[in-house]
């Protein structure tokens, strides 16, 4: 037994003891009774607390606290993501936002009008006007009619002549009322102008997205500094020495901030009409811990018990649920 005393007081890594003998000799008992006369040690007990590796996602970075301390981290960072998420929202309500999205929106429905105004200028100049059509699944979608030369105008276009189809006008060929040249030179005409309608549609949606990127940029600008100051909240108090935390907390932090600050839509709210499939795995799990060891309220490290002691039973194993996609995550 003095030898199993002098075994467990060792504290160097690499040191383990192994106890042998014949079944039914008592060698659990007596380990178990010689780990019980050992003294409480509560100040070297750890909470052990699993995050998110910023640089290397596949591998979880790991964080010590004194007892107890892993458990107030875990709540520190929940409250951290909830005043982050209240900011957010407070931003997007404010008058000052709502004033700056509207004028950067309206700069750029007048140039996309002025555009749309100039090529309805340019097809009704070349006998052809713009309509909106039921596309495929119920979808509005334009389309390019020629005008018919003499005839009634459209209701409601007093003074214009009405649109017409080009079966209509095969028709008319058909009939020898329009040369086969005139019509080929027509739809010729129809295809440039489909083409350049293609364009046209093509720079606005182009315009929408830098408009969408200008205003993630005007939100996260305003948003950017009382971020920092939440981050330096918490940074500094995990910083106090009387806490006896991890030197790599601090570093684990600042990355938080850096990826909070690139990351600032994730907490928004879902918008109206938006798929729930997306919050089934949170993205603001990043910013959350796994309190892998929990030594609160403890006095002297856990005996475990494993009658087959596999590294998958003495560690764990890493699972893989499947995303949002069925993708392995």
């Amino acid at each position: 037994l003095e030898a199993l005393r002098m075994g467990i007081r060792v504290r160097a890594k690499g040191y383990n003891v192994f106890v042998s003998g014949a079944p039914g000799t008592g060698r659990r008992t007596a380990a178990l009774r010689v780990l019980a006369e050992e003294p409480p040690c509560p100040e070297r007990l750890r909470d052990l607390v699993y995050v998110y590796n910023f640089s290397s996602p596949l591998e979880p970075a790991v964080l010590s606290f004194p007892a107890g301390g892993g458990r107030e981290f875990k709540r520190d960072l929940h409250r951290l993501v909830e005043a982050l998420k209240r900011l957010v929202k407070l931003q997007a309500e404010s008058g000052a936002a709502k004033k700056a999205e509207a004028e950067a929106s309206a700069a750029v429905e007048e140039r996309e009008n002025a555009l749309l105004s100039a090529f309805e200028a340019e097809l009704a100049a070349d006998g052809f006007r713009a309509i909106q059509v039921e596309g495929e699944g119920g979808t509005a979608a334009m389309d390019i009619l020629p005008l018919a030369a003499g005839t009634a105008p459209a209701p409601g276009q007093e003074g214009e002549m009405a649109e017409t189809s080009f079966e209509a006008l095969q028709a008319e060929v058909a009939a020898g009322r329009l040369g086969q040249e005139a019509y080929d030179e027509l739809r010729r005409r129809w295809y440039g102008h489909m083409e350049r309608m293609k364009r046209l549609f093509g720079e606005l949606r182009k315009g929408r997205i830098e408009l969408e990127a200008r205003l993630e940029e005007l939100r996260d600008q305003s948003l950017s500094p009382q971020v920092s100051i939440e981050a330096a909240i918490l940074a500094e108090k995990w910083a106090d020495p009387k806490l006896r935390p991890d030197p790599k907390v601090g570093t684990w932090l600042a990355a938080l901030e850096k990826d909070a600050l690139e990351h600032l839509y994730l907490f928004r709210p879902p918008e109206e009409g938006e798929s729930p499939r997306r919050r089934r795995s949170p993205a603001l799990a990043r910013y959350g811990a796994n309190l892998v060891v929990d030594r609160e309220g403890a006095e002297r490290p856990p005996v475990v018990i494993e009658n087959h002691p596999t590294a998958a039973h003495l560690f764990g194993s890493i699972e893989t649920p499947p995303g949002d996609e069925g993708e392995a995550r």
